[in-house]
């Protein structure tokens, strides 16, 4: 293959399907110049092209899959942009910075650590700072808890810096302007990122996972353009938006065998979009817009006028419908010509377009599922909700499984809505704030809690526990002495001169019993919150994860004693992964033993379950 200085970058317009036009583009030759697949089942394997996320890997490779038939080949290496295999690097060329590179630090052992910096960090304040609060002690923050909370947030603003390219000099010179005294009570508190953090960093031998991921960007840019790989190497489907991420794109682009494959560039923008696009004293309307990430990509890659377009013609309705989209999204100093630019387009530009008008949440959901389960009947039908919206997702999520039907939520499933993230939230609320039956029902009622018996078992003795114990106005109770409890109360119900239901008079001594033995097992279960609730003395991370961790797993074990359930899908790994962080940590912090369900729910309630 000759060498090709000048930048290869391609577009695919929105109409059309993305990946199946990658694939036949790479299969027949006209994606890079002199290579194709040509029957050769070690053909394609050269190649190694680069797709925004782990589900666009899995979806090209079947989509490759689906082109190729059923013919035997190794496929190319498929590889999702910043996520990388140091490993792999052992057997690259020119791979010696990468390799070196220090490994990142996981998030929950940076929300620890920081936590504990965060819960000291008025030791940052100078005598000039004190002065504006005047006779008030500061007490940010309130709690071991709020420290928590601020670690999370105090994380995203590390990883946002770093994504940018941004340092605490940048931050402090930002505040250097005439800005209210209070600014330095902030700048004292991100002291924290200037000394502390990257001591400890360093200590450990880590980076801060965009510090990772930018280093490990800007190493494979570096591998390539060193070695100038004869073999082809593409990047589809991103737009370049992190500026480590467009290093690396712009080194490929101009590679011997190198090509991007960008996600809808538009060819046909006007200059004064663009001019608003690259207007500096407009960038406040401009990064909004939808072509201001690409555009800004391919004016790095050098390719203005070089961006050609891939895959079939657009019909005129599709060419309309384009339009009057990119007419919708325009840049506010573009808007002047609205009306005039609106009279140009074909009314046909919206035929087979439906508009939905829900009155509200629940049936905008339940219509949006409805159509999708519509379009799973119909072979050849397509169909995809796309929305920035959590809440409508997860309606749409639980409305497509009444119809039988597992949805792929690639934003992902916030943990505590899973049955390990309720099953730790209905424990500390029925320890800490004991009383609701519904609450101590609906845990008995997870299908992860057995409490050591058989699934039937344990369905029986829960039905007798709610019908002698927790039905009705049944007062006040803590999981201190709930037997003595539950025992009072099947006293109560056998004693009543109340009418009574027929079930009272069919119960057996074995069916009380088995309510009986519920409550002492509850008893046992709960015996560790509860003395390290009663307990007059701060309690370490240690000690307070010890008592989490024994009755999380008598809750679910099975007659076998066998807790494996628990731990068992990908919300469990995840939950198996935070307790290790959390009994690994060397943070040193102790606490108010009451404060340990918002310290648990402050780290838990950042993590984002996703399918494999």
């Amino acid at each position: 293959m000759s060498t090709y200085s000048a930048p290869r970058v391609f577009t695919i317009h929105p109409g059309q399907d993305f990946l199946a036009t990658l694939v036949r583009a790479l299969c027949d030759g006209s994606l890079v110049p002199g290579f194709k697949y040509s029957g050769d089942p070690l053909a394609l394997s050269q190649a190694t092209i680069f797709v925004p996320t782990r589900r666009a890997v899995r979806e090209l490779r079947s989509t490759l899959m689906d082109h190729l038939g059923s013919n035997s080949i190794l496929l190319p290496h498929i590889r999702p942009l910043g996520e990388f295999d140091e490993e792999a690097f052992f057997f690259e060329a020119g791979a010696e910075e990468i390799i070196r590179t220090p490994p990142p630090i996981d998030a929950l052992e940076r929300q620890l650590i920081l936590g504990r910096l965060i819960a000291q960090w008025t030791d940052h304040l100078t005598a000039h700072l004190r002065a504006l609060y005047k006779e008030e002690e500061l007490t940010t923050p309130v709690s071991t808890a709020d420290a928590f909370w601020l670690a999370r947030d105090l994380a995203e603003l590390i990883d946002q810096m770093q994504t940018e390219d941004l340092s605490f000099e940048d931050i402090q010179a930002a505040g250097e302007a005439e800005v209210s005294e209070w600014w330095g009570v902030t700048l004292a508190f991100l002291q924290i990122l200037r000394t502390e953090w990257p001591a400890i960093l360093e200590e450990r031998n880590r980076l801060d996972p965009s510090a990772h991921r930018n280093a490990m960007l800007r190493g494979e840019a570096t591998r390539l353009q060193q070695l100038q790989p004869e073999s082809p190497v593409i990047v589809a489907g991103s737009t370049g938006t992190i500026p480590a991420t467009a290093e690396l794109i712009a080194t490929i682009a101009k590679l011997p065998a190198g090509a991007v494959v960008l996600p809808g560039y538009d060819l046909e923008m006007d200059q004064a979009t663009t001019a608003a696009l690259e207007d500096e004293n407009q960038i406040a309307s401009a990064v909004s817009h939808p072509q201001f990430g690409m555009h800004n990509l391919v004016r790095k890659m050098g390719a203005i006028g070089l961006v050609e377009p891939l895959g079939q013609r657009r019909s005129p309705a599709r060419k309309s419908r384009d339009a009057w989209v990119k007419l919708a999204l325009e840049p506010a100093p573009c808007t002047d010509t609205w009306h005039d630019k609106r009279m140009q387009i074909d009314q046909k530009a919206f035929e087979n377009v439906a508009l939905l008008t829900a009155p509200n949440e629940r049936e905008e959901a339940a219509a949006i599922a409805a159509a999708l389960r519509e379009a799973i009947a119909e072979p050849n039908a397509r169909a995809a909700l796309v929305t920035p919206d959590r809440m409508l997702a997860r309606r749409v999520v639980t409305e497509l499984a009444r119809y039988g039907v597992q949805a792929n939520d690639s934003g992902g499933t916030p943990f505590n809505t899973t049955l390990q993230g309720s099953l730790v939230a209905l424990m500390f609320s029925i320890v800490y704030q004991p009383g609701d039956a519904a609450e101590l029902l609906a845990l008995l009622k997870n299908p992860l809690v057995q409490l050591g018996t058989d699934a039937d078992a344990h369905r029986d003795a829960t039905n007798w526990l709610e019908r002698l114990v927790l039905r009705g106005s049944v007062g006040r109770f803590s999981m201190a002495g709930f037997r003595d409890f539950a025992l009072a109360q099947i006293a109560t119900v056998k004693s009543s001169n109340a009418p009574r239901p027929d079930w009272v008079e069919r119960m057996t001594e074995e069916d009380e019993q088995l309510a009986l033995d519920l409550a002492a097992r509850l008893d046992a279960t709960f015996a560790p919150l509860v003395a390290l609730v009663a307990g007059n003395e701060k309690a370490s991370l240690q000690v307070a994860l010890e008592a989490t961790i024994v009755s999380l797993e008598a809750l679910a074990k099975d007659e076998t004693g066998d807790h494996r359930a628990l731990f068992a899908d990908e919300a469990g790994a995840m939950l198996r992964s935070a307790l290790v962080q959390f009994l690994s940590s060397e943070s040193g912090l102790t606490f108010d033993p009451v404060q340990w369900p918002e310290i648990m729910h402050a780290v838990l309630a950042g993590l984002l379950v996703k399918p494999e």
